[in-house]
């Protein structure tokens, strides 16, 4: 997994994800705080969640092939610093037109951010992408992990929830500095007749210039990554509401949260360690995440709820990076396009789901909502199945 040509990029890799995690992971438990402030229902708390990710479709669609043609460090310079100048305007801002800006602004550069820092650590090692992306993703969990935790802490002493926000832009205006001097490096290329998986077989550098999008195989990838987005923003994002409005346990909603993402990075430890097959890694796991929606859709006991969340964390954990993996091994020449693309569909799962979530849990109740994601989860099965196929023909 190291090698000296990168040792500086998985640091800087690992510390973004570091960041884009605890964001998230603050961001989930205040929702509610920010509903209560702007006096929003459900469906509009989806919607702001839905800012950011729009964000997340759009911008990645649009430098994701830039990055391949004049570098993916300039692009990462120019985008961080839209994180900060988000974080900014939350932080100055109390009105409602302020909050979505900011949110905007933020999802631009936690997309670009998280994209074409994959890409770049997949041109640095392309052989170990699928364990590299696992490993640095693991980084994310971590902090959404410690940010719940941080966030409740300072906010029990009186300061209001945007100190997470502050926290971010404080955190990306330091890593800043540090990408400046990281040098971003490619590494060997696999050759036509080196094959870096059993189920997955790198496509031919020379002579082919096809475009990803001309193979079956990327379009199954694609919508994969918009089937977990959807489920992992569903679940993680509603946490704190359920426990509250189905558990009546509003003090275990930060443990959800936390737990959640603590089961979710120890699964990409895990799985970033061990040598797997990853496409049938990911078909398993979304059948467990059925099975784990069902059985949420129906638990009654809080602390039972508590245990399918933390079991939910780690059946999602290695499916986002493994994607990106495969992606970047068997498309390897196209590897700021082809994450920029996925980075967008995982957008578009993330926007469309909060939003869903929200109508439904304003009409039926978070049960049905639940209940609703174990479909999807199903579709990700079948899609990954089909991948397999497909990838073997």
């Amino acid at each position: 997994m190291w090698n000296r040509s990168h040792s500086r990029l998985i640091p800087l890799v690992s510390a973004i994800s570091f960041l884009l995690g605890i964001e998230a992971g603050g961001f989930q438990l205040v929702l509610t705080d920010i509903a209560g402030e702007f006096a929003l229902n459900n469906t509009k708390m989806g919607s702001v969640v839905m800012a950011e990710y729009m964000a997340i479709i759009l911008f990645p669609l649009i430098f994701g092939g830039i990055s391949d043609k004049i570098g993916k460090k300039k692009v990462l310079t120019f985008f961080i610093p839209f994180l900060i100048i988000g974080c900014a305007i939350i932080t100055f801002s109390y009105h409602e037109i302020g909050l979505y800006l900011g949110i905007f602004m933020i999802g631009a550069g936690y997309a670009i951010s998280e994209a074409i820092g994959a890409a770049a650590l997949s041109d640095s090692d392309v052989v170990n992408s699928e364990k590299n992306q696992t490993f640095t993703q693991a980084f994310y969990c971590l902090g959404a992990v410690i940010g719940p935790l941080i966030v409740d802490r300072l906010m029990r002493t009186g300061l209001n929830w945007r100190i997470g926000f502050i926290l971010v832009g404080i955190g990306f205006a330091a890593l800043f500095i540090f990408l400046l001097h990281t040098p971003f490096v490619r590494g060997d290329r696999p050759d036509a007749n080196h094959t870096t998986s059993k189920s997955i077989a790198p496509i031919p550098l020379k002579g082919t210039k096809k475009f990803p999008f001309l193979y079956g195989a990327f379009i199954l990838l694609i919508a994969s990554a918009v089937i977990y987005c959807g489920i992992e923003n569903g679940v993680s994002y509603f946490a704190d509401s359920f426990f509250i409005s189905e558990m009546n346990s509003p003090k275990l909603s930060v443990y959800a949260i936390s737990l959640f993402w603590l089961a979710m990075g120890t699964s990409r430890f895990i799985f970033g360690i061990i040598k797997t097959d990853a496409v049938k890694v990911v078909m398993i796991l979304y059948a467990i995440s059925c099975i784990l929606l069902l059985l949420l859709s129906r638990i009654d006991t809080p602390s039972w709820a508590l245990i399918l969340f933390i079991a939910m964390g780690f059946a999602c954990g290695p499916t986002c990076p493994m994607l990106m993996g495969m992606a970047t091994k068997r498309f390897s020449e196209h590897s700021g396009s082809v994450v920029s693309i996925l980075m967008s569909g995982l957008g578009l799962g993330g926007a469309i789901s909060p939003l869903f979530m929200g109508l439904v849990a304003d009409h039926f109740g978070f049960r049905w909502s639940f209940g609703i994601l174990a479909t999807f989860a199903l579709i990700g099965f079948l899609l990954s199945f089909t991948f397999l196929r497909k990838a073997n023909l």
